[in-house]
């Protein structure tokens, strides 16, 4: 699951009388809505182990860095086993502001599209232990499997989506990317001078 993310623009609004100030007026849009799940294709290996061995999965970078720590699983053969371990993992994301309806009327005033990628993959390490004999959660491994779930460079794509503005609105100057919970990631980002929304 994804912890959702977002996205604050920031315009420079144009003052409604001659003497008034411009102001910064802001409008927030949803990029990827908060939980919404990444689809793994199934893998599949074989170990030969035997002795009812228990197994534990660790969640990892594409590079190995481990992202949780180690999660007991439990016996093997009993079905699937729902687990939820949270982290965190290095994407990096980009948006496109398209203007829409700068000179005739439109159902809105801006286009936001972009995308988010993961900058290392994701990986599941399982290990295995066989039950038997004192102490046996504490062995050395009898094996360890590697899976790639994610792969490095992998693209989740922003649906398009409009933008109204309201009145009085004038500039796009900065935008700033926005966590599930609507907090500030990074800094905010300057934009360059664009046409002015009528």
């Amino acid at each position: 699951m994804i912890g959702g993310l977002g996205v604050e623009l920031i315009f420079r609004s144009r003052p409604k009388r001659p003497s008034g100030f411009p102001r910064d007026v802001t409008t927030k849009a949803t990029l990827l809505p908060s939980g919404q799940a990444l689809e793994i294709h199934d893998k599949t290996t074989r170990a030969k182990i035997g002795g009812d061995p228990a197994a534990w999965i660790q969640i990892r970078d594409g590079e190995g860095v481990p992202l949780t720590d180690q999660v007991y699983v439990g016996r093997l053969g009993r079905g699937p086993c729902l687990m939820d371990p949270p982290f965190t993992c290095l994407v990096s994301a980009e948006t496109y502001v398209s203007p829409v309806g700068i000179s005739a009327p439109a159902e809105a005033d801006l286009t936001l599209t972009g995308e988010m990628t993961f900058d290392r993959g994701l990986s599941l390490r399982v290990v295995l232990r066989r039950r038997e004999g004192p102490l046996w959660w504490g062995r050395r491994p009898d094996a360890i499997l590697d899976f790639e779930i994610v792969t490095a460079g992998h693209m989740v794509h922003f649906p398009a989506q409009p933008i109204w503005t309201g009145e009085s609105v004038g500039t796009l100057r900065s935008l700033i990317f926005l966590d599930g919970e609507g907090d500030p990631i990074g800094n905010e980002h300057l934009l360059k001078p664009t046409v002015a929304l009528q």
